[in-house]
């Protein structure tokens, strides 16, 4: 009984010898596949991939859920501000039957609002919106013309857009606004707290989510998030208890493909985790608010002529024509979704570089994921209205056209220059640790 025990194990012991001569033997004369799934397996061992996923989804939800809180609170409060308004134009108002029009004008807008119809209130505010003193919801005539780089303007045709396209406007309504308006605007002290409420859009569908974060910058959350749990990939064999730099190398391994091997699993990892929590988020809020619609207009800024305001007040054309020769128009959220897209997969690809070339030039792991986790975050540190690398990463201002008004450009393909840029600075950032272990390679 033994002697069999002992031949079973001698044998055991001969086969994972083999099957150890073969990995060795496939690692270091193809490899590539071989290596990725074990990075794969060695990322899904120590959990960072599922509580990076994890914690994109819950943070992506309790967006969600916080927008639909602070948007009943909003809708209660814009409520609360048009009954208000509605008690002291019925007393100030006069008793002609102009007057008594727009008086039932503003009861129906208020009706919408509170039966939360936004398909009516669009078609409401269309209305009112083409008075020559134009007012919406609960704003007055007094705060439009207040308002300097083209608000009111903007308002209309994104109004307009609604109407043509058939489809129910975000509640409560707001104006349009735009990166000057906080510049440009002169609110009366009787009006700023119609200010506060007036400009804040609330965007509780799925698709709409999406692009709120996207316009505030979320992609940067989103970096921060993912450097957490893979900001250490490649200096983590540097100072982890194993060295699997030393049982690289003794396997035939280069130093240089295994950073090339890293940035592969760091940028791939990163498009699966981001793609697989935006789907299940998708489906989540397809169940609790719905998608939304992907023809729903955004504002975007183009070279067109000067326009001829129909507004009585006396700047009226000049608050139009803010941005000459650019002119804001709206254009489906689609096309600002596709663009988007396409930022974050330049933008994880310049991300996982960076990572790389930070990993392998600090070979400190906790240095290198504090640094990997703060540098995305100073985005919101480093304001948008100076000059800085980060502004050309802020895509509202990218895919809006706003950048090319900042900068003086009717180039159409600005936003594809600055993406192939980024592209080429990630190409350079990868380069710079491998060509520096190429050239210590070549010297052994």
């Amino acid at each position: 009984m033994n002697i069999e025990m002992l031949y079973t194990k001698r044998k055991w012991k001969i086969l994972k010898c083999l099957l150890q001569e073969l990995l060795r033997k496939n690692i270091s004369e193809s490899g590539g596949v071989t290596l990725f799934v074990l990075e794969l397996k060695k990322l899904t061992r120590q959990k960072k991939i599922s509580n990076c996923f994890f914690i994109l989804i819950i943070a992506m939800i309790l967006s969600l859920e916080l927008t639909i809180f602070l948007q009943a609170q909003h809708r209660n409060q814009s409520l609360d501000n048009f009954q208000a308004y509605l008690q002291i134009f019925k007393k100030t108002a006069g008793t002609d039957s102009g007057t008594k029009k727009e008086l039932k004008q503003r009861k129906k807008q208020y009706l919408a609002l509170k039966e939360n119809n936004g398909y009516q209130a669009q078609l409401l505010a269309n209305d009112s919106m083409h008075l020559q003193n134009p007012w919406m919801s609960y704003s007055g005539e007094s705060l439009m013309p207040n308002l300097h780089s083209g608000e009111a303007e903007a308002t209309k045709k994104q109004l307009e857009y609604l109407k043509k396209n058939k489809i129910a406007a975000n509640l409560p309504l707001t104006v349009v606004s735009n990166p000057m308006t906080e510049l440009t605007n002169s609110i009366p002290a009787d009006q700023l707290d119609f200010l506060a409420e007036i400009f804040k859009s609330s965007h509780t569908t799925g698709y709409g989510q999406i692009w709120f974060w996207a316009s505030i910058g979320g992609a940067f959350i989103l970096l921060a998030i993912i450097n957490i749990f893979l900001g250490d990939i490649l200096s983590i064999e540097w100072t982890d208890k194993t060295n699997h730099l030393a049982w690289m190398r003794l396997n035939g391994v280069r130093t240089s493909k295994l950073i090339s091997l890293k940035f592969v699993v760091h940028y791939f990892t990163s498009l699966a985790v981001v793609s697989g929590a935006t789907i299940v988020f998708l489906l989540y809020a397809k169940f609790r608010s719905g998608l939304g619609d992907l023809l729903y207009p955004v504002q975007n800024w183009h070279k067109g002529p000067n326009i001829v305001s129909q507004y009585s007040w006396g700047t009226a054309s000049d608050d139009a024509n803010f941005f000459s020769p650019f002119q804001i128009e709206f254009r489906p959220l689609s096309n600002y979704l596709l663009k988007f897209i396409l930022f974050i997969l330049v933008l994880l690809l310049l991300n996982s570089a960076l990572t790389i070339a930070i990993n392998y030039l600090i070979r400190n792991r906790i240095f290198s994921l504090s640094l990997m986790t703060f540098v995305p975050l100073l985005y919101f540190v480093i304001p948008q209205n100076t000059k800085t690398p980060f502004q050309f990463l802020n895509f509202d201002w990218l895919a809006t056209g706003y950048l090319n008004y900042y900068y003086g450009t009717f180039d159409s393909l600005f936003g594809l220059t600055i993406l192939t840029l980024i592209i080429i600075i990630s190409a350079i950032l990868l380069f710079v640790p491998i060509g520096l272990c190429l050239r210590k390679e070549r010297k052994y």
